[in-house]
């Protein structure tokens, strides 16, 4: 089967449209996701400032315990 030089392109175009077509979708969920995050997140600084009784303590390096109205 040959295949002519304006099919090729077609099947190029084809490819291109298809690519653009994920790329943008691949767009719209990261900031669908991204946006999910900001709006469950609670910032540290927030929660030492607004008197929740956050207390963080560091031990050995890198190991943090917090603790908030008691709970550890």
């Amino acid at each position: 089967m040959t295949c002519t030089e304006e099919y090729k392109e077609h099947i190029e175009s084809t490819f291109h449209a298809f690519c653009k077509v994920v790329i943008r979708n691949a767009t719209i969920n990261a900031a669908r996701t991204r946006s999910r995050r900001y709006k469950r997140e609670i910032s540290l600084e927030y929660l030492t400032n607004e008197k929740h009784y956050l207390n963080i303590s560091c031990y050995e390096g890198h190991r943090y315990a917090f603790e908030i109205h008691q709970y550890t």
